[in-house]
Protein backbone atom coordinates (compact mmCIF):
# COMPACT_ATOMS: atom_id res chain seq x y z
CA UNK A 1 0.00 0.00 0.00
CA UNK A 2 1.16 3.52 -0.57
CA UNK A 3 2.13 5.61 2.44
CA UNK A 4 0.20 8.83 3.07
CA UNK A 5 2.05 11.96 4.31
CA UNK A 6 0.49 15.03 5.90
CA UNK A 7 2.46 18.28 5.74
CA UNK A 8 2.09 21.70 7.37
CA UNK A 9 3.97 24.64 5.84
CA UNK A 10 5.45 27.32 8.11
CA UNK A 11 5.75 30.25 5.73
CA UNK A 12 7.71 32.48 8.10
CA UNK A 13 10.48 29.86 8.32
CA UNK A 14 10.19 28.47 4.81
CA UNK A 15 9.88 25.02 6.39
CA UNK A 16 7.65 22.07 5.62
CA UNK A 17 6.99 19.97 8.72
CA UNK A 18 5.66 16.54 7.74
CA UNK A 19 4.29 13.60 9.65
CA UNK A 20 2.99 10.30 8.39
CA UNK A 21 -0.04 8.10 8.81
CA UNK A 22 1.50 5.25 10.79
CA UNK A 23 -1.38 2.89 10.00
CA UNK A 24 -0.12 2.40 6.45
CA UNK A 25 2.70 0.14 5.29
CA UNK A 26 6.31 1.27 4.78
CA UNK A 27 7.46 2.80 1.55
CA UNK A 28 11.22 3.22 1.28
CA UNK A 29 12.87 6.15 -0.49
CA UNK A 30 15.80 5.48 -2.89
CA UNK A 31 18.84 4.40 -0.89
CA UNK A 32 22.59 4.68 -1.50
CA UNK A 33 25.95 4.38 0.30
CA UNK A 34 26.60 1.32 2.45
CA UNK A 35 27.13 1.94 6.16
CA UNK A 36 27.14 -1.11 8.42
CA UNK A 37 27.71 0.41 11.85
CA UNK A 38 24.10 0.55 13.10
CA UNK A 39 24.08 -2.79 14.89
CA UNK A 40 27.57 -2.30 16.31
CA UNK A 41 27.95 -1.86 20.02
CA UNK A 42 29.12 1.70 20.68
CA UNK A 43 31.09 0.68 23.75
CA UNK A 44 30.53 0.36 27.47
CA UNK A 45 29.89 2.95 30.13
CA UNK A 46 32.70 3.35 32.62
CA UNK A 47 30.60 5.20 35.18
CA UNK A 48 29.14 2.72 37.66
CA UNK A 49 27.20 5.28 39.69
CA UNK A 50 23.52 4.86 38.85
CA UNK A 51 22.09 7.23 41.41
CA UNK A 52 23.75 10.58 40.73
CA UNK A 53 24.51 12.10 37.36
CA UNK A 54 26.56 15.21 36.73
CA UNK A 55 24.85 17.87 34.64
CA UNK A 56 26.45 20.07 32.00
CA UNK A 57 27.28 22.72 34.50
CA UNK A 58 29.00 20.31 36.90
CA UNK A 59 26.05 20.12 39.29
CA UNK A 60 24.52 16.83 40.27
CA UNK A 61 21.39 15.64 38.49
CA UNK A 62 19.37 13.07 40.40
CA UNK A 63 18.67 9.95 38.37
CA UNK A 64 15.83 8.82 40.61
CA UNK A 65 12.39 8.57 39.08
CA UNK A 66 11.16 10.85 41.86
CA UNK A 67 13.52 13.75 41.13
CA UNK A 68 11.70 17.07 40.91
CA UNK A 69 12.01 20.38 39.14
CA UNK A 70 10.01 23.52 39.78
CA UNK A 71 10.09 24.37 36.07
CA UNK A 72 8.31 21.29 34.70
CA UNK A 73 6.41 18.22 35.86
CA UNK A 74 5.59 14.99 34.07
CA UNK A 75 2.01 13.77 34.12
CA UNK A 76 1.81 10.58 32.03
CA UNK A 77 3.89 7.57 31.01
CA UNK A 78 2.06 5.10 28.77
CA UNK A 79 3.12 2.48 26.21
CA UNK A 80 0.61 1.76 23.44
CA UNK A 81 0.11 -0.48 20.41
CA UNK A 82 2.85 -2.19 18.41
CA UNK A 83 3.10 -1.77 14.64
CA UNK A 84 3.57 -4.81 12.32
CA UNK A 85 6.88 -6.61 12.78
CA UNK A 86 9.88 -5.33 10.88
CA UNK A 87 13.34 -6.90 10.73
CA UNK A 88 16.20 -5.14 12.51
CA UNK A 89 19.74 -5.11 11.12
CA UNK A 90 21.66 -8.20 12.18
CA UNK A 91 25.13 -6.85 11.49
CA UNK A 92 25.43 -8.71 8.15
CA UNK A 93 23.20 -6.55 5.99
CA UNK A 94 24.51 -3.10 5.04
CA UNK A 95 22.72 0.02 6.23
CA UNK A 96 22.30 2.63 3.57
CA UNK A 97 21.96 6.38 3.61
CA UNK A 98 19.16 8.33 1.94
CA UNK A 99 20.03 10.54 -1.00
CA UNK A 100 17.74 13.30 0.35
CA UNK A 101 19.18 16.73 -0.56
CA UNK A 102 21.38 18.12 2.21
CA UNK A 103 20.10 21.68 1.80
CA UNK A 104 16.50 20.78 2.63
CA UNK A 105 15.48 22.68 5.81
CA UNK A 106 14.72 20.56 8.86
CA UNK A 107 11.32 20.55 10.49
CA UNK A 108 11.63 23.50 12.88
CA UNK A 109 9.77 24.49 16.05
CA UNK A 110 7.00 26.98 15.33
CA UNK A 111 7.85 30.70 15.61
CA UNK A 112 5.37 31.14 18.50
CA UNK A 113 7.28 28.62 20.67
CA UNK A 114 4.50 26.04 20.70
CA UNK A 115 0.96 26.99 19.77
CA UNK A 116 -1.70 24.37 20.44
CA UNK A 117 -1.86 21.57 17.89
CA UNK A 118 1.69 22.06 16.58
CA UNK A 119 4.58 19.62 17.09
CA UNK A 120 7.29 21.67 18.79
CA UNK A 121 10.13 19.18 18.12
CA UNK A 122 12.50 20.04 15.27
CA UNK A 123 13.58 17.19 12.98
CA UNK A 124 11.18 14.86 14.85
CA UNK A 125 11.65 11.95 12.43
CA UNK A 126 15.46 12.21 12.29
CA UNK A 127 15.29 12.79 8.54
CA UNK A 128 18.21 15.24 8.45
CA UNK A 129 21.78 14.48 9.56
CA UNK A 130 25.09 16.37 9.46
CA UNK A 131 28.51 14.90 10.23
CA UNK A 132 26.92 11.68 11.49
CA UNK A 133 24.55 13.35 13.97
CA UNK A 134 20.87 14.28 13.66
CA UNK A 135 20.22 17.97 13.07
CA UNK A 136 18.51 19.87 15.92
CA UNK A 137 19.47 17.16 18.45
CA UNK A 138 22.42 16.49 20.83
CA UNK A 139 21.69 19.43 23.13
CA UNK A 140 23.57 20.56 26.22
CA UNK A 141 22.02 17.84 28.38
CA UNK A 142 23.40 15.11 26.10
CA UNK A 143 26.20 13.02 27.58
CA UNK A 144 26.00 9.96 25.33
CA UNK A 145 28.96 9.74 22.95
CA UNK A 146 28.77 10.63 19.26
CA UNK A 147 29.78 7.06 18.38
CA UNK A 148 26.72 5.77 20.27
CA UNK A 149 24.31 7.68 17.99
CA UNK A 150 23.51 5.99 14.65
CA UNK A 151 21.43 6.76 11.59
CA UNK A 152 18.91 3.95 10.87
CA UNK A 153 17.55 3.60 7.34
CA UNK A 154 16.29 0.01 7.44
CA UNK A 155 12.51 0.03 8.00
CA UNK A 156 12.20 3.25 10.00
CA UNK A 157 8.82 3.93 11.55
CA UNK A 158 8.22 6.93 9.31
CA UNK A 159 10.10 8.65 6.50
CA UNK A 160 13.52 7.34 5.52
CA UNK A 161 15.48 7.55 8.79
CA UNK A 162 15.34 6.76 12.50
CA UNK A 163 17.90 7.15 15.30
CA UNK A 164 19.61 4.36 17.29
CA UNK A 165 21.18 4.91 20.71
CA UNK A 166 23.73 2.52 22.22
CA UNK A 167 24.41 2.31 25.96
CA UNK A 168 24.85 -1.30 27.20
CA UNK A 169 25.70 -0.05 30.70
CA UNK A 170 23.15 -0.10 33.51
CA UNK A 171 24.01 3.56 34.12
CA UNK A 172 21.83 5.84 32.05
CA UNK A 173 23.06 8.20 29.36
CA UNK A 174 21.17 11.24 28.09
CA UNK A 175 20.27 12.24 24.53
CA UNK A 176 18.40 15.51 24.10
CA UNK A 177 17.05 17.94 21.56
CA UNK A 178 18.99 21.10 20.87
CA UNK A 179 17.72 23.92 23.07
CA UNK A 180 14.76 25.95 21.82
CA UNK A 181 12.31 28.45 23.31
CA UNK A 182 9.00 27.02 24.49
CA UNK A 183 5.80 28.56 25.79
CA UNK A 184 4.40 27.44 29.13
CA UNK A 185 1.60 24.89 29.28
CA UNK A 186 0.85 21.16 29.22
CA UNK A 187 2.52 19.12 26.48
CA UNK A 188 1.47 15.64 25.32
CA UNK A 189 4.41 13.75 23.82
CA UNK A 190 4.66 10.50 21.85
CA UNK A 191 7.48 8.67 20.14
CA UNK A 192 8.13 5.24 18.64
CA UNK A 193 10.76 2.76 19.82
CA UNK A 194 12.00 -0.72 18.97
CA UNK A 195 15.09 -2.87 19.55
CA UNK A 196 16.31 -3.61 23.07
CA UNK A 197 16.96 -1.38 26.05
CA UNK A 198 15.30 0.85 28.62
CA UNK A 199 14.17 4.44 28.02
CA UNK A 200 12.64 7.23 30.06
CA UNK A 201 12.17 10.97 29.62
CA UNK A 202 12.69 14.28 31.38
CA UNK A 203 13.07 17.96 30.55
CA UNK A 204 16.05 20.29 30.91
CA UNK A 205 15.94 24.09 31.11
CA UNK A 206 19.64 24.94 30.90
CA UNK A 207 20.33 24.52 34.60
CA UNK A 208 18.08 21.82 36.10
CA UNK A 209 16.16 18.71 35.15
CA UNK A 210 12.46 17.97 35.42
CA UNK A 211 11.03 14.80 36.90
CA UNK A 212 12.05 11.61 35.12
CA UNK A 213 9.32 9.28 33.96
CA UNK A 214 9.64 5.62 34.90
CA UNK A 215 11.69 3.41 32.57
CA UNK A 216 9.92 1.63 29.70
CA UNK A 217 11.53 -1.68 28.73
CA UNK A 218 11.87 -2.28 25.00
CA UNK A 219 12.61 -5.77 23.68
CA UNK A 220 10.95 -6.22 20.30
CA UNK A 221 11.62 -5.78 16.58
CA UNK A 222 8.20 -4.13 16.34
CA UNK A 223 7.77 -0.38 16.60
CA UNK A 224 6.00 0.54 19.85
CA UNK A 225 4.61 3.94 20.73
CA UNK A 226 5.37 5.53 24.11
CA UNK A 227 3.22 8.37 25.41
CA UNK A 228 4.48 10.86 27.95
CA UNK A 229 3.86 14.44 28.97
CA UNK A 230 5.06 17.38 31.02
CA UNK A 231 3.81 20.65 32.44
CA UNK A 232 6.01 23.68 31.78
CA UNK A 233 5.54 26.38 34.42
CA UNK A 234 6.52 29.60 32.66
CA UNK A 235 8.06 30.24 29.26
CA UNK A 236 11.49 28.63 28.72
CA UNK A 237 14.24 30.34 26.73
CA UNK A 238 16.33 27.16 26.45
CA UNK A 239 14.22 24.01 26.67
CA UNK A 240 15.46 20.48 25.88
CA UNK A 241 13.52 17.20 25.71
CA UNK A 242 15.66 14.45 27.25
CA UNK A 243 15.79 10.73 26.44
CA UNK A 244 17.54 8.67 29.16
CA UNK A 245 18.64 5.24 27.94
CA UNK A 246 20.42 2.24 29.46
CA UNK A 247 20.91 -1.53 29.03
CA UNK A 248 20.74 -1.49 25.23
CA UNK A 249 21.58 -4.62 23.22
CA UNK A 250 23.57 -4.33 20.00
CA UNK A 251 22.44 -7.73 18.69
CA UNK A 252 18.87 -6.41 18.74
CA UNK A 253 19.76 -3.14 17.05
CA UNK A 254 20.21 -1.17 20.28
CA UNK A 255 17.38 1.24 21.14
CA UNK A 256 15.86 2.88 18.06
CA UNK A 257 13.68 6.03 18.21
CA UNK A 258 11.55 7.69 15.56
CA UNK A 259 8.75 10.22 15.05
CA UNK A 260 8.96 12.26 18.25
CA UNK A 261 6.03 14.58 18.86
CA UNK A 262 5.19 17.06 21.64
CA UNK A 263 2.00 19.09 21.27
CA UNK A 264 0.73 21.75 23.64
CA UNK A 265 -2.77 21.33 25.05
CA UNK A 266 -5.17 24.20 24.32
CA UNK A 267 -5.85 26.51 27.29
CA UNK A 268 -8.53 29.20 27.82
CA UNK A 269 -5.89 31.92 28.16
CA UNK A 270 -4.50 31.14 24.69
CA UNK A 271 -7.04 33.55 23.23
CA UNK A 272 -6.29 36.37 25.72
CA UNK A 273 -3.65 39.02 24.98
CA UNK A 274 -2.35 40.97 27.97
CA UNK A 275 -0.05 44.01 28.21
CA UNK A 276 3.57 43.43 29.15
CA UNK A 277 2.93 44.15 32.85
CA UNK A 278 0.06 41.66 33.18
CA UNK A 279 -0.62 37.96 32.62
CA UNK A 280 -3.76 35.95 32.00
CA UNK A 281 -5.29 34.32 35.08
CA UNK A 282 -6.58 30.84 34.07
CA UNK A 283 -9.22 30.99 36.79
CA UNK A 284 -10.90 34.12 35.49
CA UNK A 285 -9.48 34.10 31.93
CA UNK A 286 -8.67 37.78 32.45
CA UNK A 287 -5.48 39.84 32.65
CA UNK A 288 -4.04 40.40 36.14
CA UNK A 289 -0.98 42.52 37.03
CA UNK A 290 2.22 40.55 37.51
CA UNK A 291 3.90 40.69 40.92
CA UNK A 292 5.10 44.24 41.58
CA UNK A 293 3.32 45.59 38.49
CA UNK A 294 0.15 47.65 38.29
CA UNK A 295 -2.55 49.15 36.15
CA UNK A 296 -3.59 51.64 38.83
CA UNK A 297 -2.45 52.51 42.35
CA UNK A 298 -5.09 50.13 43.73
CA UNK A 299 -2.94 47.23 42.47
CA UNK A 300 -0.06 48.34 44.77
CA UNK A 301 0.50 48.34 48.53
CA UNK A 302 -0.86 51.29 50.51
CA UNK A 303 2.61 52.86 50.77
CA UNK A 304 3.28 52.56 47.06
CA UNK A 305 2.17 54.30 43.89
CA UNK A 306 1.93 53.09 40.28
CA UNK A 307 4.51 54.80 38.07
CA UNK A 308 4.58 55.37 34.31
CA UNK A 309 6.12 51.95 33.66
CA UNK A 310 3.24 50.21 35.44
CA UNK A 311 5.53 49.32 38.33
CA UNK A 312 4.67 49.68 42.03
CA UNK A 313 7.20 52.07 43.62
CA UNK A 314 7.49 53.82 46.99
CA UNK A 315 5.27 56.84 47.44
CA UNK A 316 7.02 60.08 48.60
CA UNK A 317 7.97 59.92 52.27
CA UNK A 318 7.38 56.17 52.53
CA UNK A 319 9.94 53.39 52.97
CA UNK A 320 10.57 49.64 53.04
CA UNK A 321 13.73 49.91 55.16
CA UNK A 322 16.04 52.54 56.60
CA UNK A 323 18.09 52.73 53.42
CA UNK A 324 15.05 54.42 51.82
CA UNK A 325 15.18 57.28 54.34
CA UNK A 326 17.43 60.35 54.24
CA UNK A 327 20.06 59.79 56.96
CA UNK A 328 20.85 63.52 56.96
CA UNK A 329 17.27 64.42 57.79
CA UNK A 330 15.45 64.45 61.12
CA UNK A 331 13.67 61.20 60.15
CA UNK A 332 16.45 58.75 59.23
CA UNK A 333 14.72 55.56 60.41
CA UNK A 334 12.09 53.47 58.63
CA UNK A 335 9.16 52.42 60.80
CA UNK A 336 8.37 49.15 59.05
CA UNK A 337 4.93 48.94 60.64
CA UNK A 338 3.78 52.12 58.87
CA UNK A 339 6.41 52.25 56.13
CA UNK A 340 7.13 55.82 57.17
CA UNK A 341 10.46 57.58 57.87
CA UNK A 342 10.64 58.66 61.52
CA UNK A 343 13.16 60.13 63.99
CA UNK A 344 15.63 57.84 65.79
CA UNK A 345 18.99 56.07 65.69
CA UNK A 346 19.23 53.92 62.52
CA UNK A 347 21.45 51.37 64.30
CA UNK A 348 19.33 51.07 67.44
CA UNK A 349 18.40 47.45 67.92
CA UNK A 350 20.66 46.22 65.10
CA UNK A 351 22.77 43.25 66.28
CA UNK A 352 25.82 42.32 64.21
CA UNK A 353 28.38 39.52 64.34
CA UNK A 354 31.65 40.36 66.09
CA UNK A 355 33.40 40.90 62.77
CA UNK A 356 30.71 43.23 61.44
CA UNK A 357 29.36 46.65 62.40
CA UNK A 358 26.16 48.56 61.74
CA UNK A 359 26.18 51.04 58.86
CA UNK A 360 24.02 54.00 59.97
CA UNK A 361 23.25 54.87 56.34
CA UNK A 362 21.43 51.58 55.81
CA UNK A 363 20.95 50.12 59.30
CA UNK A 364 22.59 46.98 57.92
CA UNK A 365 25.59 45.02 59.19
CA UNK A 366 28.75 45.45 57.12
CA UNK A 367 32.31 44.17 57.45
CA UNK A 368 34.64 45.90 59.86
CA UNK A 369 37.94 47.11 58.37
CA UNK A 370 40.31 44.17 57.88
CA UNK A 371 37.59 41.59 58.39
CA UNK A 372 36.09 39.22 55.82
CA UNK A 373 33.56 36.54 55.03
CA UNK A 374 35.56 35.09 52.12
CA UNK A 375 38.85 35.90 50.40
CA UNK A 376 36.90 38.03 47.90
CA UNK A 377 36.57 40.59 50.72
CA UNK A 378 40.35 40.90 51.22
CA UNK A 379 41.39 43.34 48.52
CA UNK A 380 44.53 44.99 49.87
CA UNK A 381 47.80 44.00 51.52
CA UNK A 382 46.26 41.04 53.37
CA UNK A 383 44.74 38.96 50.55
CA UNK A 384 43.72 35.73 52.37
CA UNK A 385 40.61 35.37 54.53
CA UNK A 386 41.02 33.24 57.65
CA UNK A 387 37.51 31.84 57.89
CA UNK A 388 37.71 30.87 61.57
CA UNK A 389 38.34 34.46 62.69
CA UNK A 390 36.96 36.33 59.65
CA UNK A 391 40.25 38.20 59.43
CA UNK A 392 42.31 39.11 56.35
CA UNK A 393 45.78 37.57 56.49
CA UNK A 394 48.98 37.49 54.34
CA UNK A 395 49.02 35.05 51.42
CA UNK A 396 51.45 32.78 53.26
CA UNK A 397 48.97 32.25 56.10
CA UNK A 398 47.97 28.64 56.77
CA UNK A 399 44.42 29.36 55.61
CA UNK A 400 45.71 29.63 52.01
CA UNK A 401 45.79 26.10 50.57
CA UNK A 402 47.97 27.14 47.58
CA UNK A 403 51.62 26.42 48.42
CA UNK A 404 53.84 29.49 47.92
CA UNK A 405 50.89 31.40 46.45
CA UNK A 406 52.73 34.68 47.08
CA UNK A 407 55.84 33.55 45.11
CA UNK A 408 58.08 34.61 48.00
CA UNK A 409 60.16 31.40 47.99
CA UNK A 410 62.42 30.48 45.01
CA UNK A 411 65.04 27.74 44.60
CA UNK A 412 67.26 26.32 41.89
CA UNK A 413 65.79 23.16 40.36
CA UNK A 414 66.91 20.84 37.61
CA UNK A 415 64.35 20.94 34.79
CA UNK A 416 64.63 17.95 32.42
CA UNK A 417 66.22 18.91 29.09
CA UNK A 418 66.51 22.53 30.31
CA UNK A 419 69.14 22.34 33.05
CA UNK A 420 69.23 24.20 36.37
CA UNK A 421 66.89 27.18 36.80
CA UNK A 422 65.61 29.45 39.56
CA UNK A 423 61.96 28.44 39.98
CA UNK A 424 59.28 29.37 42.55
CA UNK A 425 58.87 26.57 45.10
CA UNK A 426 55.66 24.62 44.60
CA UNK A 427 55.41 25.64 40.94
CA UNK A 428 56.63 24.51 37.50
CA UNK A 429 54.71 21.26 37.87
CA UNK A 430 55.64 18.55 35.38
CA UNK A 431 52.93 15.99 36.17
CA UNK A 432 50.77 14.89 33.26
CA UNK A 433 48.21 16.06 32.29
CA UNK A 434 48.58 19.82 32.53
CA UNK A 435 52.35 19.86 32.88
CA UNK A 436 54.29 23.10 32.48
CA UNK A 437 55.29 24.01 28.92
CA UNK A 438 56.82 27.48 29.19
CA UNK A 439 60.62 27.78 28.95
CA UNK A 440 61.97 28.16 32.53
CA UNK A 441 64.08 31.10 31.31
CA UNK A 442 60.79 32.98 30.82
CA UNK A 443 59.75 32.43 34.46
CA UNK A 444 61.38 35.09 36.65
CA UNK A 445 61.12 36.57 40.16
CA UNK A 446 59.78 40.14 40.04
CA UNK A 447 60.75 42.59 42.79
CA UNK A 448 60.05 46.00 41.24
CA UNK A 449 56.43 46.23 42.35
CA UNK A 450 54.95 43.05 43.89
CA UNK A 451 51.35 43.06 45.09
CA UNK A 452 52.42 42.09 48.61
CA UNK A 453 55.66 40.83 50.13
CA UNK A 454 59.01 41.14 48.39
CA UNK A 455 58.49 39.14 45.19
CA UNK A 456 55.96 38.35 42.50
CA UNK A 457 56.05 36.08 39.43
CA UNK A 458 56.93 37.45 35.99
CA UNK A 459 55.93 35.53 32.83
CA UNK A 460 57.48 36.49 29.50
CA UNK A 461 55.74 35.05 26.46
CA UNK A 462 55.79 36.98 23.19
CA UNK A 463 53.60 34.46 21.35
CA UNK A 464 50.83 31.97 22.00
CA UNK A 465 50.46 30.98 25.64
CA UNK A 466 52.26 27.99 27.13
CA UNK A 467 51.19 26.43 30.42
CA UNK A 468 52.76 27.42 33.71
CA UNK A 469 51.49 24.97 36.31
CA UNK A 470 51.62 24.59 40.06
CA UNK A 471 52.76 21.34 41.62
CA UNK A 472 50.06 19.03 42.98
CA UNK A 473 48.24 19.93 46.17
CA UNK A 474 45.09 18.63 47.84
CA UNK A 475 41.88 20.56 48.47
CA UNK A 476 40.22 19.96 51.86
CA UNK A 477 36.46 19.41 52.03
CA UNK A 478 34.30 22.49 51.56
CA UNK A 479 33.90 25.32 49.10
CA UNK A 480 36.88 27.57 48.56
CA UNK A 481 36.97 31.17 47.33
CA UNK A 482 40.08 31.96 45.29
CA UNK A 483 41.72 35.10 43.93
CA UNK A 484 44.89 35.72 41.96
CA UNK A 485 46.33 39.17 41.22
CA UNK A 486 47.64 40.23 37.81
CA UNK A 487 49.16 43.34 36.21
CA UNK A 488 51.42 44.23 33.25
CA UNK A 489 50.67 44.00 29.55
CA UNK A 490 49.55 40.94 27.59
CA UNK A 491 46.75 38.41 27.52
CA UNK A 492 46.00 36.16 30.47
CA UNK A 493 43.70 33.34 31.54
CA UNK A 494 43.79 30.33 33.86
CA UNK A 495 42.15 26.99 34.63
CA UNK A 496 42.61 24.03 36.98
CA UNK A 497 43.07 20.28 36.68
CA UNK A 498 42.56 17.76 39.49
CA UNK A 499 41.12 14.35 40.27
CA UNK A 500 37.79 15.97 39.38
CA UNK A 501 38.96 16.67 35.82
CA UNK A 502 39.52 19.89 33.90
CA UNK A 503 37.78 23.12 34.81
CA UNK A 504 36.50 25.22 31.89
CA UNK A 505 38.87 27.75 30.40
CA UNK A 506 38.31 31.24 31.70
CA UNK A 507 37.98 33.99 29.13
CA UNK A 508 41.09 35.64 27.74
CA UNK A 509 41.64 38.90 29.62
CA UNK A 510 43.57 41.73 27.99
CA UNK A 511 45.88 43.11 30.70
CA UNK A 512 47.27 46.61 30.13
CA UNK A 513 47.76 48.22 33.51
CA UNK A 514 50.31 48.80 36.23
CA UNK A 515 47.57 48.44 38.84
CA UNK A 516 47.21 45.05 40.46
CA UNK A 517 43.90 43.54 39.36
CA UNK A 518 42.14 40.68 41.21
CA UNK A 519 40.81 37.71 39.22
CA UNK A 520 38.39 35.67 41.34
CA UNK A 521 37.56 31.98 40.90
CA UNK A 522 36.31 29.12 43.07
CA UNK A 523 37.05 25.49 43.88
CA UNK A 524 33.90 23.74 45.01
CA UNK A 525 35.01 20.14 45.36
CA UNK A 526 36.97 17.98 47.76
CA UNK A 527 39.63 16.89 45.25
CA UNK A 528 43.23 15.81 45.27
CA UNK A 529 46.12 16.37 42.87
CA UNK A 530 44.95 19.94 42.20
CA UNK A 531 46.97 22.00 39.73
CA UNK A 532 46.46 25.71 39.01
CA UNK A 533 47.48 26.49 35.44
CA UNK A 534 48.37 30.00 34.25
CA UNK A 535 48.45 31.07 30.60
CA UNK A 536 50.19 34.31 29.58
CA UNK A 537 50.47 35.26 25.92
CA UNK A 538 51.69 38.14 23.75
CA UNK A 539 53.30 39.88 26.71
CA UNK A 540 54.86 43.32 26.25
CA UNK A 541 58.04 44.67 27.84
CA UNK A 542 56.59 48.21 28.06
CA UNK A 543 54.80 47.15 31.26
CA UNK A 544 57.22 44.40 32.31
CA UNK A 545 55.25 41.64 30.56
CA UNK A 546 52.74 39.81 32.84
CA UNK A 547 53.18 39.70 36.62
CA UNK A 548 51.18 37.41 38.93
CA UNK A 549 51.07 37.50 42.72
CA UNK A 550 49.09 36.24 45.71
CA UNK A 551 47.34 33.18 44.32
CA UNK A 552 45.03 32.50 47.26
CA UNK A 553 42.32 29.88 47.95
CA UNK A 554 40.69 29.78 51.37
CA UNK A 555 37.83 27.68 52.70
CA UNK A 556 34.51 29.48 53.03
CA UNK A 557 32.97 29.54 56.52
CA UNK A 558 30.30 26.91 57.01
Amino acid sequence: MRRVFYCAVFLSFGVAACSSDSSEEYHNVPLTDANSDVAADAGSDTNADSTVDTGPDGTEETSSDTASDTASDTFSDVVVTDTPEADLPDGNEPDVVSDSPTDTPIDAPPPDGGSSGTNVIANPGFEYWSDGLPDAWKGEATNIGDDAISDIVTSPHGGAHACALSNPSSTHKRFSTAAFSLADGYYDCTYWVRGAGEVRNATYNGSSYGTYSSYSTVDSPNWKQISWGFNLHGDADAFELVFSVRSTNASSGNLQIDDVSCIRRPEPCDQVTCPEWAACDPGTVACKPKYGRCGTASDCQSWQQCDGTNTCVLAPGRCNNTADCDVASSTPVCDKATHTCVAGDPCAGVVCDEWKQCNPDTALCVLKPGRCNTTADCLHDLPACHGATHTCMPSNHSSNIVPNGGFESWSVYYIPYEGDHLIPDGWYGLDIPGSTEIDPERVLPYSAHPHTGALALQLIQDGIAERFTSELFNVPPGKHTCVLWVRGKGTFRHRTYSSGGWSPYTDHIAIDTLTWTPIPFAINDNVHDMRIILYASYTDASKDHIQVDDVVCTRNPT
